[in-house]
């Protein structure tokens, strides 16, 4: 998620190149202190990040993060063209989290990518259980690669996977591995006309680490979601990644990395006077080319990723203007007028 910025030039003679700024509400203080001022109490939260007010004394807030005393949220823009792009009844690659250059299919399970090393994930993750799925390479042709694996959210797009800490891939030159940036002899190499099986256990005690996609508000005219701290992943003592050539598992080619939400991921590659692009399509179940592995110490099997149709459901769309005031009329009992932190709700 991209941190909170505000679209506000910083003043002359401020010195200050951050996107982000701290401001206070104009009514400072804590307790009775905070509180004298104003006839009608403090002021109220209407659960949406906003600060209601119910008479017409308003709470003035600017743009970057908003403070209540010393409770302070931070709000990003939310900067998408187009809202709601992938299809979260059923697990496929994602439109959105996809380097530009790759091309889908109609049904969204077949990628081609041209010119230099780029990278989609598909739609659903995964943060426990045991999981899989598969991959055929449907061309490659004389200067095309490929490497598969498994990403978080934070995966760069514009490099292949395993090119970070934030993902894990199998390399078709050598059959290596990567994490880091960094190659490793694992299994065999693979080629046009191979299918590999993507296998993955998450033993339960991790968390997700996913953003929640929750708290709506409008500010200055856009809509703004409540940005989250992040939170440090911990290692998860017992998760593996494994592979499969074929039907012939390679072996685990990671374990004990962290938690978090993992998703399948693509990446492909050729040189600039290949034509032809590289060409993968997944395959997430329930019907596979070769059954699932089964990994000793993972008494578990191994269930296709097209189970996570039915969940997590799909992000919420920003409330209208009318639900906004009917849940702070909701929440404060107002039967009029209601009065909103200087938030315009385009009405």
């Amino acid at each position: 998620m991209a941190p909170s910025f505000s679209d506000r030039k910083p003043s002359q003679g401020s010195g200050s190149n951050s996107k982000s700024r701290k401001v206070s509400n104009r009514r400072r203080g804590s307790g009775s202190s905070a509180n004298a001022g104003n006839k009608n109490g403090p002021a109220q939260s209407n659960g949406l990040g906003s600060m209601v007010m119910v008479s017409s004394d308003i709470v003035a807030a600017e743009v970057g993060e908003i403070r209540e005393n010393v409770n302070a949220i931070r709000i990003m823009y939310d900067n998408r063209k187009y809202a709601m792009l992938d299809d979260f009844s059923r697990v496929c690659l994602s439109y959105e989290h996809r380097a530009s250059q790759l091309k889908l299919s109609d049904d969204k399970l077949t990628v081609t990518g041209w010119k230099g090393f780029c990278s989609v994930r598909c739609t659903h993750g995964i943060f426990q259980g045991t999981w899989y799925c598969e991959a055929t390479i449907r061309h490659l042709g004389p200067a095309g690669h490929c490497r598969l694996g498994w990403c978080t959210r934070k995966l760069e797009l514009q490099a292949p996977v395993g090119f970070d800490v934030h993902g894990f891939g199998y390399r078709d030159v050598e059959g290596s591995k990567l994490h880091k940036g960094r190659r490793e002899p694992y299994g065999d190499s693979f080629q046009q006309g191979d299918v590999i099986g993507f296998w993955i256990h998450m033993p339960v005690g991790g968390e997700p680490l996913e953003p929640k996609f929750q708290d709506w508000i409008r500010f200055k005219g856009k809509w703004m979601q409540l940005d989250e701290p992040e939170v440090a992943p911990r290692p998860l003592i017992g998760s593996m990644i494994g592979f499969s050539k074929n039907g012939v598992f390679q072996g685990v080619a990671f374990k004990d990395f962290s938690e978090g939400t993992y998703y399948p991921t693509v990446s492909l590659f050729t040189l600039p006077e290949q034509e032809a692009g590289a060409t993968v399509t997944l395959n997430f179940g329930p019907s596979f080319c070769f059954p699932p592995p089964v990994v000793p110490g993972v008494s578990s099997p191994a269930r296709p990723m097209c189970e996570l149709a039915v969940s997590p459901p799909p992000p919420p769309r920003p409330p209208t203007a009318a639900e906004l005031l009917t849940n702070v009329a909701i929440m404060t009992g107002a039967t009029g007028a209601v009065l909103a932190a200087g938030l315009d709700f385009g009405l």
